[in-house]
């Protein structure tokens, strides 16, 4: 069973305030990648050129070529805290740094790229979970964002590509609140320094089922399980180079390679 180990992103985050006092700029970053190497077993490669994310498992091909997410509510939730305020209450909360609290579409790069869009100050602390929601867009929120794309109406995730050739564009409704654990926590030093974290989508999981096999996004009944596999395809970790990899896992392999 192959391990994915494809890199597409884009990044999310805040505009900046800009403070001028030394206070830490936070980057986010949102890279697809592969988070679970059991959950696929069939070959995926991306298409030069296209933005396209072909999946393969030798029977059935699927490719993707747009991918776009709706998110709102980020925040960064600071290690003595016990939960952020929900999103309906008003006011600032001494728990928690918001990232975004409108909602934001995300249009995930599928080039392999990673791109940065966003930035925010967040006072110097520890920081252990990033929280935020996968967001149904309606007319009574995210006005801004219909009114130049109509066709978001009703929608969380949106996948256009094709199964086996046939045209499909997915749509899912699914709205969650999703709790993301930062381990090791965030530490945002009080000296100034940039950090960087990177929010992983395992894009290709959601079109997996458990044994490998790749689900027709075309069919109903996959729409549970494609749900189901979203809600479970987000990871986060530091990532101060901003390439997409977990600076943690990267130290322990230089300390491999020197060993």
């Amino acid at each position: 069973m192959r391990s994915l180990s494809l890199i597409l992103g884009s990044c999310i985050a805040v505009a900046s305030a800009a403070c001028g006092d030394g206070t830490p700029e936070v980057r986010m970053s949102v890279a697809v990648r592969g988070t679970n190497p059991n959950a696929l077993s069939a070959a995926v490669t991306t298409l030069p050129g296209s933005g396209g994310l072909v999946l393969e498992d030798g029977t059935n091909t699927l490719l993707i070529t747009k991918a776009e997410l709706v998110l709102r509510e980020i925040e960064l939730k600071r290690t003595e805290a016990t939960a952020c305020p929900d999103g309906s209450e008003d006011g600032d909360d001494d728990d928690c740094e918001k990232f975004e609290t409108a909602p934001r579409l995300v249009d995930l790069p599928l080039d392999g790229k990673v791109s940065q869009e966003l930035a925010t100050n967040v006072p110097a602390g520890s920081y252990d979970e990033l929280e935020f929601e996968l967001h149904k867009l309606d007319g009574s929120e995210g006005s801004d964002i219909l009114r130049s794309r109509p066709d978001l109406e009703d929608t969380s995730v949106r996948i256009v590509g094709t199964f086996n050739g046939t045209p499909f564009i997915f749509v899912s409704e699914e709205s969650q609140e999703l709790e993301i654990e930062l381990s090791p926590p965030l530490v945002v030093a009080a000296d100034g320094s940039d950090v960087n974290l990177t929010l992983a989508v395992d894009l290709a999981a959601w079109f997996t089922n458990g044994s490998g096999t790749l689900l027709n996004p075309t069919v109903q009944s996959s729409a549970d399980i494609i749900d189901n596999n979203i809600d479970q395809s987000f990871e986060c970790f530091e990532d101060d180079d901003s390439d997409g990899s977990d600076d943690d896992s990267e130290d322990e392999d230089d300390d491999s390679n020197d060993a």
